[in-house]
């Protein structure tokens, strides 16, 4: 039996394989593997800080019952449906109320940015499957930290356990893409 693993085959093979996958997964995903259309426009986007939709944000988040929070505090699910909620909540407003084709715009180059920024950094660490904005699917090495623990002086609390990877990809979008106005 002379059949070799993925990573014994040339690199150029492994990079053929990997192109056929991704276009079967484009094209049974997405019903196309490749359409690119490249437009030039121009135009001027005020961007003062509308406080309707900071403040509408704002409250969503803050809005919880603190003991219903503190007792499903280990619960990912609760997690998952927050971000969940936080995500549609921020995606009608895409299309509501202050739509303007220049704010979509926007709003998508900043995500596409984003996710390619994010690709590069897990390239760096580890191999990424898949980044869109719903999220990332990633190897990463088992050496990585994947949680950190922080030992507290808060008797009630002594121990907070932290994401690593969602830490750093937070900073990241801090550092960079925070509009201080």
């Amino acid at each position: 039996n002379n059949t070799l693993s993925f990573h014994e085959l040339p690199q150029e093979t492994q990079l053929s394989i990997e192109r056929k996958r991704l276009a079967g997964y484009c094209h049974k995903a997405y019903k196309k593997v490749n359409h690119t259309r490249e437009e030039t426009r121009e135009t001027t986007v005020c961007q003062c800080e509308n406080s309707f939709y900071v403040d509408t944000v704002r409250a969503f988040r803050d809005r919880h019952d603190l003991n219903e929070v503190k007792r499903c505090n280990n619960l990912v699910v609760i997690h998952d449906s927050l971000q969940l909620a936080h995500k549609c909540i921020l995606n009608s407003f895409y299309g509501a109320r202050w739509y303007r084709m220049e704010m979509g715009g926007i709003v998508c180059t900043t995500g596409s940015t984003i996710i390619k920024r994010t690709r590069e950094l897990v390239e760096q660490i580890g191999r990424p499957l898949e980044l869109d904005t719903d999220g990332i699917w990633c190897v990463l090495p088992a050496t990585f930290p994947e949680n950190y623990e922080l030992i507290t002086r808060d008797p009630s609390r002594p121990k907070v356990v932290i994401s690593y990877p969602y830490s750093l990809l937070n900073l990241i979008i801090k550092d960079h893409y925070t509009n201080d106005q």
